[in-house]
């Protein structure tokens, strides 16, 4: 998760890991919401 917040190891993920950072941000948004 911490990867996805740097730019060095955002580059280094892969587009799958990218949209699963990306589901379980919103997903920790959401949860906080309610």
């Amino acid at each position: 998760m911490h990867s996805y917040f740097d730019p060095a190891g955002f580059s280094a993920l892969t587009e799958s890991e990218k949209r699963s950072a990306e589901q379980n941000i919103k997903r920790m948004i959401t949860d906080e919401a309610s």
